[in-house]
């Protein structure tokens, strides 16, 4: 029964994807995060539904009105120049089935992160991005919620089948970068029932966190937390609450949660290392150390001095199959150790070299610094909406860079939705004077209604 209601559904939008590009991109977004496909158990399960959406989009918004101007500024010109970075690194590098497969993904999703750019020109528009966007992954987080508390936190959560977060540890990372978005939608909408509902979402999306058993997500959300806490300006009632909070949820987790948090802490006792580590180097020399403490540490950091040696000696890095097995034995000093990055930092240092770091790295410290000055120039003029979307994105990006020094999604669409976000947000808080007082209709009946209009306080 459920594989004919999601192939009811996804049929049934296919042709508003064509005729109404935005409703497209929502959908497209949709199918990303959601993965609605992927839920049922035969009929959709093997559907091509990315693909057919993805092509009746671009064919809609190719003949149709809508924007196809791309604002220029400095952060949609760093992030171009990157792209086309990492198309150099793929054609200097030896094409592997698996780098032209990663290829054309990140291209599609680059792509549609452009086109996200120029479609999206309105409040309303962002704000039903973001909602897409954020509900589709607090899906899970609710679903996984429920799951937490009902089996005691006894199992992992997990993400969707063949999605970026299918893994618990991506699963916690996407969680804790949706939950500032979930809050700003919760300050836009004036029913009480979206309110207590959104906040009923929120923190069953925090216990599906704990309930992923992820120690990366765990350190992400003490970040996110304090920073968020430091930016608040109700730290005291903020206080009262995790004093209250926290310690219950600690002691509601299952011993199994317990003894693989513990496992984040460094055995005092030295382990006997039979494999040959190349001790020749200080970045070997750290590798044995760690390897002889705690092994599962040492292999991310074996893995992380080989995209450092392998960055050092190809000016392109290793292109989109750096990590093989083959190169670990010419550039790793546990050659026999073999791991994938774990890292955002070192996948893109090995795949595309010290220039594609610094462009990511450039990247998202000039979205980081953009929030900023959004924030008060949206305050100086009266745009409190802009202000509070603003001072969310700070959080969220802190919270995916935090928890992304452990994981490896550093093509993932989420972080480009975000950069995304950042440059409209700032062409629309740029626009706003120019335009006050004028009120944008919603383009969908049931589109979010903000609380208050551009330019109005709250």
């Amino acid at each position: 029964m459920r594989d004919y209601l999601i192939a009811l559904l996804i049929v049934g939008v296919m042709p508003l994807v064509l005729i109404r590009p935005f409703f497209g991109l929502l959908v497209w977004c949709w199918v990303a995060y959601l993965v609605p496909h992927k839920l049922g158990w035969g009929l959709t399960a093997h559907w091509p539904v990315a693909m057919a959406v993805g092509s009746l989009f671009l064919v809609g918004y190719l003949f149709s009105k809508e924007p196809k101007k791309l604002p220029m500024n400095s952060i949609v010109i760093v992030h171009l120049l990157m792209v086309l970075w990492w198309i150099v690194t793929f054609l200097v590098n030896d094409s592997s089935e698996y780098a032209s497969i990663q290829f054309d993904k990140i291209l599609k999703i680059q792509l549609f992160t452009f086109i996200t750019i120029m479609l999206v020109t309105t409040r309303e528009r962002l704000t039903q991005l973001i909602a897409v966007i954020a509900l589709s992954i607090g899906f899970f987080g609710v679903k996984g919620g429920f799951f937490t508390l009902v089996t005691g936190g006894g199992s992992r959560v997990w993400g969707p089948p063949a999605g970026f977060f299918e893994g618990n540890n991506e699963l916690g990372l996407a969680l804790l970068t949706v939950l500032p978005l979930l809050r700003f939608l919760q300050l836009q909408v004036s029913k009480s029932w979206q309110k207590h509902g959104l906040t009923v979402v929120m923190l069953l999306c925090f216990v599906a966190t704990l309930g992923t058993q992820s120690r990366g997500a765990l350190l992400a959300a003490i970040v996110m937390a304090a920073y968020f806490w430091w930016k608040s300006p109700h730290k005291l009632p903020i206080s009262l609450a995790a004093i209250i909070l926290v310690p219950m949820l600690y002691f509601f987790m299952p011993a199994s949660w317990h003894q693989r948090m513990a496992t984040m802490n460094v055995n005092v006792e030295a382990i006997e290392i039979t494999r040959s580590i190349d001790t020749s180097t200080w970045c070997g020399r750290m590798t044995a150390k760690i390897q002889s403490h705690d092994p599962s540490a040492g292999g991310r950091v074996n893995a992380w001095c080989y995209a450092f040696n392998l960055a050092s000696d190809r000016i392109a890095g290793g292109g989109f199959d750096a990590f093989t097995p083959e190169l670990f034995e010419r550039y790793a000093p546990d050659p026999k150790d073999f791991h994938d990055a774990h890292s955002l930092y070192f996948k893109i240092l090995g795949a595309h070299g010290f220039i594609g770091l610094f462009l990511f790295l450039l990247l998202i410290g000039m979205a980081w610094v953009r929030t900023i000055s959004i924030r008060r120039l949206a305050l100086r003029s009266q745009q409190l909406w802009a202000a509070q979307l603003a001072d969310m994105l700070q959080v969220s990006l802190l919270a995916f860079c935090t928890g992304g020094v452990f994981l490896g999604l550093c093509y993932f669409d989420l972080l480009y939705h975000l950069i995304a976000i950042v440059v409209i947000l700032d062409v629309l808080v740029h626009q706003a004077p120019a335009v006050a007082g004028s009120v944008n209709k919603p383009r969908f009946a049931n589109a979010l209604q903000p609380a208050v209009s551009m330019g109005a306080k709250r």
